[in-house]
């Protein structure tokens, strides 16, 4: 499937509620669902039918995303990471985007860092193996009790890097590797130690990949597969 750059995305909750304002949006089901109308002022910090930006999609990150589509005509602006309109619905849900392909970017995200940690801790494993086991568990060949310790070792990691000259970033990376093992690309383990250590090259990096894995035809998936 070819990506599309263009097309906000829309992030929800689990429950398809808005993170912030907790809005119920009529949900697509074999058919786009039904539009929404924003009545008030529309400005940021101020109200509107919110969406991201698909380069920014990274700032947006939560258990559910789905393509959004702005009315035509309607009411919009645009301002740093966010697309705002009057009028929008939620045309299709993203199935590429589940829990495993959220733990397997989580894993993605953490490993892209974890130099940073090993740079310090070369004879350190923990965060690496924590990692291997994660994307194992994700293809279901690894016990909840393997990836709970590869968890736990790696946030021991964290602890013990916490207290020496390396510093923030190499704690955060170990700590990214026990986010991945617990399958949190939906909330912390999204936002990589990368978010201080690299910058907005490297939040850029996140976002394209995050648009590879929801547009994904089946072939990041299979390469994650050959990581095993």
């Amino acid at each position: 499937m070819e990506i599309d750059m263009e097309t906000p995305i829309r992030f929800l909750r689990a429950n398809g509620t808005s993170p912030y304002r907790g809005y119920e949006w009529p949900l697509p089901n074999g058919k786009p669902g039904d539009w929404v109308t924003w009545e008030g002022d529309l400005g940021c910090g101020v109200g509107g039918l919110f969406a991201c930006k698909p380069e920014h999609a990274v700032h947006w990150i939560d258990a559910r995303a789905f393509v959004f589509e702005p009315a035509a005509g309607t009411e919009h602006f645009e301002e740093d990471t966010k697309f705002c309109c009057r009028k929008a619905r939620l045309v299709r849900e993203f199935d590429t985007w589940n829990a495993q392909t959220q733990r397997l970017l989580a894993c993605e995200f953490a490993e892209a860092v974890l130099p940073i940690f090993e740079k310090a801790h070369p004879k350190d494993t923990r965060p690496r193996e924590c990692i291997a086991v994660s994307r194992r568990f994700a293809f279901g060949e690894a016990t909840a009790a393997a990836r709970a310790a590869a968890r736990d070792a790696a946030g021991a990691a964290a602890w013990d890097a916490a207290g020496d000259a390396a510093g923030d970033a190499a704690r955060d990376a170990a700590w990214d590797a026990a986010r991945a093992a617990a399958g949190d690309a939906a909330g912390a383990a999204a936002w990589a130690a990368a978010w201080d250590a690299a910058g907005d090259a490297a939040r850029d990096a996140q976002s394209h990949l995050l648009m590879r894995v929801l547009y994904d035809d089946g072939s990041w998936l299979q390469e994650q597969r050959e990581k095993l």
